[in-house]
């Protein structure tokens, strides 16, 4: 298991190309994968936009917690990055300060919202 590494919105930024994707960790095919997010408002929902153009929408309020892949507003095949993502997230925490992701792996991914 790896130790628990907390990513900075600049991190998650950078262009990395999708080769050796069987040697990387959970949190490194979405931290790769990442293009863009979105979030309402009041900071219950938020969307993250991957490179392939699929989503994963997330929601977080009281007596509420879901996340899907789309792509284009859609279910999202098994093909897309989203649905690849989604597959490996063990749990995931959304509020005013961030999304925060764990992973099946126990490896972690945070994208700060402030």
């Amino acid at each position: 298991m790896r130790p628990y590494n907390k990513r900075r919105w600049h991190d998650l930024r950078s262009p990395v190309p999708f080769s050796d994707s069987a040697d990387m960790g959970d949190d490194e095919l979405l931290r790769r994968s990442f293009l863009d997010f979105e979030v309402n408002e009041s900071r219950t929902e938020a969307k993250v936009l991957l490179r392939d153009r699929s989503t994963l929408h997330f929601c977080h309020r009281p007596g509420e917690r879901w996340a899907t892949a789309e792509t284009e507003s859609q279910p999202s095949d098994d093909a897309t990055a989203a649905a690849q993502v989604l597959g490996t997230i063990a749990m995931f925490r959304l509020n005013s300060r961030h999304l925060e992701i764990e992973f099946r792996d126990g490896s972690r991914w945070e994208l700060p919202l402030r």
